[in-house]
């Protein structure tokens, strides 16, 4: 049974503990949550910054490394909305036992589910922010990785290199989230059942042992994420796939890259049986029919109590099946095999990346065409200037020239003062034939 505490039986040190210990927990929580969207504006500024420097970047893969830093903080964002809504959690269980030990104080004001039977949650805000950061670190991801989707545009190791990494980086984040929000889960209901039994005379009854175990698992079921992580995971293999076939990749090691990642596919759906699946419905109706044989010292109960414990566990469990399973790291080398192998068949079949390798500037004959339709544009444009050039310069010179003779008499008054050379003589002739005649 429970040890009644009620603020009639702990002496005014007590009192004080708590109700300090009760606002330290509320502050606590306000603190992390200010924190977080303090370094979620920050961050929307930083990859704002980072991803736009990428684009406009002229050095060759620029772009390429600009993800690979947005794909770190996108991380590290989720990492830290995951830690707040555990820590939240955390502390409003802590907070509720604060609370029940005052029941008249908060009767009619806190309502009973937050104290009486505290359950794991997520934060709506919290999972809209974290499904919002995944859909923007994916939306930026396949906006890079397509603009190398042509024929040989992947042709210098270097963005070879990181457009693998950025795969396997990709993968890996994504399930190091996922395992922590489920071990989050697994850690919440670890401390509630240490602060059950702390409150208990006797250890903790098989019925209230029971409870924790359904509860756990229901909240489990409630929370699974892994549909969604995997559909995302799905389309993010499926672009690499695309962009390593348009870049050389044959399809027989094209074959191989997925045969590894449909093998880490069918692995994490069976991890995502046994996590929502901790004990089988058998087993639990063998512990419930135990239980309702009214014998709570009996030692076969204790047994089958302890093994549903055991098997619902995520990293630490006895069975050795179960924690084959529960790991991660098969699932992520056939993952790292699958960008492994695209690798040297990428390089095979690419005749750019091995120039590169050898330091060669071969040039294959569609480059080559293009050279020859650049050059040709460009004296195209050249003589067009030149002809413009041209143009203007005569225009130039014929207004200079205006503007020289602009002083000078014009053509019609130069006719009403000049004769020609025809009239002059027959004013000649006519005015000595004046003078003989005198």
């Amino acid at each position: 049974m429970s040890n009644p505490i009620t603020p009639a039986s702990l002496n005014e040190g007590d009192k004080n503990y708590l109700l300090h210990l009760y606002d330290a927990l509320w502050e606590n929580m306000r603190s992390k949550e200010n924190r977080l969207w303090t370094f979620l504006s920050l961050y929307g500024a930083a990859v704002g910054l980072v991803f736009a420097g990428g684009q406009v970047s002229q050095i060759p893969g620029a772009d390429l490394i600009a993800i690979v830093i947005v794909m770190g903080l996108s991380t590290w964002a989720v990492l830290i909305i995951l830690n707040t809504n555990w820590w939240y959690y955390r502390n409003q269980l802590m907070v509720s036992r604060i609370e029940i030990r005052f029941p008249d104080a908060v009767k009619g004001v806190v309502p009973k589910i937050y104290n009486q039977n505290p359950n794991y949650r997520f934060d709506q805000l919290s999972e809209g922010s974290i499904l919002l950061l995944s859909l923007l670190l994916f939306f930026l991801y396949s906006r890079t990785i397509w603009s190398y989707h042509s024929p040989g545009s992947i042709n210098i190791l270097q963005s070879l290199v990181v457009v693998v990494l950025l795969y396997v980086l990709f993968i890996f984040s994504a399930v190091y989230c996922l395992r922590l929000h489920e071990s989050n889960i697994e850690a919440y209901y670890g401390a509630k059942k240490d602060i059950l039994e702390d409150t208990m005379t006797k250890p903790l009854p098989p019925e209230e042992r029971l409870r924790l175990l359904k509860d756990q698992t229901r909240i489990r079921q409630n929370l699974d994420a892994r549909w969604r992580v995997l559909l995302l995971l799905i389309l993010v293999a499926g672009l690499f796939d695309f962009i390593t076939f348009r870049n050389g990749i044959s399809p027989v090691w094209l074959s191989f890259v997925i045969l590894f990642q449909a093998a880490a596919a069918v692995m994490f759906l069976v991890q995502r049986h046994f996590y929502r699946e901790g004990y089988s419905e058998e087993d639990l109706k063998h512990a419930s029919d135990l239980i309702k044989a009214g014998n709570p010292n009996d030692v076969t109960l204790n047994r089958v109590l302890e093994g549903l414990e055991d098997n619902i566990k995520v990293r630490y469990t006895k069975d050795k099946v179960r924690r084959f399973w529960h790991s991660v790291w098969h699932m992520m080398l056939l993952v790292s095999l699958s960008a492994a192998i695209a690798i040297p068949a990428l390089y095979n079949g690419n005749q750019k990346l091995r120039d590169d390798w050898r330091g060669s500037n071969a040039v294959s004959a569609g480059d080559l065409g293009q050279q020859i339709t650049k050059m040709q544009n460009d004296v195209q444009n050249i003589q067009k200037t030149f002809n413009e050039l041209q143009q203007s310069n005569v225009q130039l010179q014929k207004q200079l020239l205006d503007e020289k003779l602009a002083p000078y008499t014009k053509r019609d008054e130069a006719e009403q003062r000049f004769v020609t050379r025809e009239e002059l003589d027959k004013i000649i002739d006519a005015r000595v034939k004046a003078s003989t005649q005198k």
